[in-house]
């Protein structure tokens, strides 16, 4: 075993110095959010493959039985929300026909 070097990192070294802040380490203060940020990271990219590999089973995506779709539409209320326009698009025609009776100031 000669040619092994058991140095430790630099950043897990104390270093002794007077320009030093104490307690400030600058290279241990960067590798911890770096192991955070792998970390998050790694989390994210599980959590992303668990949703892939279940997103073709019911257990990949939850959804409330509530907001499900009807089979069909309810033809009264289509028909209701169609006379709804027809009679707004009617009233906006008469408008753009008759003038107001107030003067409009854009003009």
């Amino acid at each position: 075993m000669k040619g092994i070097n058991l140095t430790l990192p630099s950043f897990l070294r104390r270093r002794s110095g007077k320009n030093r802040a104490p307690g400030r380490r600058p290279a241990r203060d960067w590798f911890i959010m770096l192991i955070l940020a792998a970390f998050i990271a790694g989390g994210i990219w599980l959590f992303g493959g668990y949703l892939f590999l279940n997103v073709h089973t019911e257990k990949g995506a939850l959804t409330e039985e509530e907001g499900a779709p009807s089979g069909s539409l309810d033809r009264k209320k289509l028909d209701d929300t169609v006379a709804f326009y027809a009679a707004r698009i009617k009233k906006l025609e008469e408008l753009k026909r008759t003038h107001p009776s107030f003067v409009d100031p854009a003009r």
